[in-house]
């Protein structure tokens, strides 16, 4: 059965989520999976939680860690001048370290990276840290999502570097522990096809080296999903998008999720 699958929003510590847990409660009563992301915070994800433990819809739900306070380490991008097996160990036990105790790891994906390199000559090596980022998670009974590729990236032919290979068939032997993280944003409000498919629907050339290679493609989460940063499209024309690319994306059972930019604080008052 197809569904809407822009079917969340990008929630933080600060903004406007007033009503949240009302909204996932009738997502859930309607039968239709939600996804709930949150950065820095558990807003939305507790009252998800509580919601992924009784329904038998199958939700998702990503916690993000971006804010480490200081002197304690932690970043939400790795150190790309180490080997990628250390910098996957010392990132995960910086963010494993700040999980909060009211969230399952067993139920809500760590969303460990934000916004990775994008040139294809990265490829290799972020392939490899998402493999051991995700050995790692799955060694302390976590589900794990990245890398959390911006809007229009990664470059053509990185899905395809050997190492980015090695973390697509981890995921295809885990799918219901590992997932791929991506953000699709128009960059406009005046059309959600800016790009002509570069930018929203660009999850296909993931599909494409997945098909080319063999491999099941995997749960795609968008944890970012809209317009612009700071800026979205009229009511009116925010739902016709919505409608439409909720359609692009039924085509793909792949797909589980994504969760509107943003109900977070600042971002020119987007909330």
């Amino acid at each position: 059965m197809a569904y809407l699958k822009v079917n969340g929003f990008h929630t933080s510590t600060t903004g406007r989520s007033e009503g949240i847990g009302q909204f996932l409660q009738d997502v859930d009563a309607a039968g239709v999976p939600f996804f709930a992301c949150c950065v820095d915070g558990t807003t939305s994800l507790v009252d998800a939680q509580n919601i992924m433990k009784r329904s038998r819809v199958a939700h998702h739900a990503v916690f993000r860690q971006s804010y480490f306070p200081h002197n304690q380490g932690g970043t939400d991008v790795p150190d790309y001048s180490k080997d990628p097996q250390v910098a996957a160990r010392e990132q995960w036990e910086s963010h494993r370290a700040r999980w909060p105790a009211e969230l399952d790891p067993g139920l809500i994906y760590s969303e460990t990276v934000n916004e990775l390199r994008k040139e294809v000559q990265w490829a290799d090596w972020i392939g490899e840290f998402c493999y051991y980022s995700a050995l790692f998670a799955l060694r302390d009974g976590f589900k794990w999502c990245g890398p959390g590729y911006s809007t229009g990236t990664p470059e053509p032919g990185a899905w395809e570097a050997p190492g980015m290979l090695k973390f697509l068939n981890l995921v295809q032997k885990h799918p219901d522990k590992l997932a791929v993280a991506l953000h699709e944003y128009s960059l406009t409000t005046g059309d959600i096809w800016n790009g002509g498919g570069s930018l929203v629907g660009r999850f296909r050339q993931l599909i494409h080296a997945c098909v080319d290679n063999d491999i099941e493609p995997p749960p795609i989460f968008f944890t970012e999903w809209g317009w612009t940063f700071n800026c979205v499209a009229e009511p009116e024309q925010a739902i016709k998008d919505i409608l439409e690319v909720g359609e692009l994306y039924a085509q793909y059972p792949a797909i589980k999720g994504a969760a509107i930019w943003a109900l977070d604080g600042g971002w020119n008052n987007l909330a």
